[in-house]
């Protein structure tokens, strides 16, 4: 008796044993990981997951202006995929260290809307921006500006596809007016200047000098074959935006 007595204690000192290091363990998880509100010095209410004291999980942070972010932290900074909501605009994307980076889209109040790719919170790499007036840019960006090789499609009709820098036309390009003829040569900071092109819709091409982007001398007229070519491909890239843009309203009206 004597023995089953002590081995019945034994039994229930190690289920004891056994149950408060189960508990510790769950404190010890509910301790490291854990849904909290948390107000920060500079007025703003966080609210969501922290690990070893810092924002990390998903969570949302809401600013004294009603601004807010939810999504993605990690090492108390955002981390991975979210959406900042502000009264003027709304970002939704990719973050890296608490920066837009990587893919996303942002909605300016005022209808304007660039889809593309960010570094640094700005602009940087291949995007589409969609302003309020319906003309339409896409192609490279960089430090939030049009710089590289893109195509601007202009509420008038109008078009330009080549160079840009700096958010000017720079670099070999052609921008075709809305009536269908199109200038084509050398931009230097948004003019044209020195030997180019005045193509018109039949097809023919006069050479000519252009000087701060008019025209200063006629070299000499012919027949350019491949001038139709080159409108309708302008023409084509425009219609090719214009789709792109329907179906981009669309999307962010079916969104809302």
């Amino acid at each position: 008796n004597k023995r089953y007595f002590r081995a019945t204690c034994n039994r229930k000192r190690m289920c004891k044993m056994k149950k408060m290091i189960l508990l510790f363990l769950i404190f010890s998880m509910v301790y490291s990981v854990s849904s909290e509100e948390y107000k920060l010095p500079d007025g703003s209410v966080y609210i969501g997951e922290m690990k070893n004291g810092l924002f990390d999980g998903q969570g949302q942070q809401i600013f004294q202006n009603d601004a807010k972010f939810t999504g993605e932290f990690s090492n108390g900074l955002y981390n991975g995929y979210g959406t900042y909501e502000s009264h003027l605009y709304t970002y939704e994307g990719e973050y890296v260290n608490g920066l837009m980076e990587g893919h996303g889209t942002v909605k300016y109040f005022n209808g304007t809307t660039y889809t593309g790719s960010f570094k640094n919170n700005d602009f940087n790499g291949q995007g589409q921006i969609i302003y309020f007036d319906g003309s339409m840019y896409a192609g490279d960006f960089k430090d939030g500006l049009k710089d590289g090789q893109g195509f601007w499609s202009f509420s008038d009709g109008s078009a330009y596809s080549g160079g840009f820098s700096k958010d000017t036309f720079e670099g070999k390009g052609m921008y075709r007016f809305s009536d269908g003829h199109a200038h084509m040569g050398y931009w230097t900071k948004g003019q044209l200047n020195g030997e180019g092109s005045v193509i018109y819709p039949d097809g023919k091409d006069v050479n000519v000098v252009f000087e701060k982007g008019t025209i200063k001398d006629i070299k000499s007229k012919k027949t350019f074959p491949f001038a139709k070519v080159l409108l309708l491909i302008l023409s084509i890239l425009q219609v090719l935006l214009l789709i792109e843009n329907f179906r981009l309203r669309k999307k962010l009206k079916n969104s809302k």
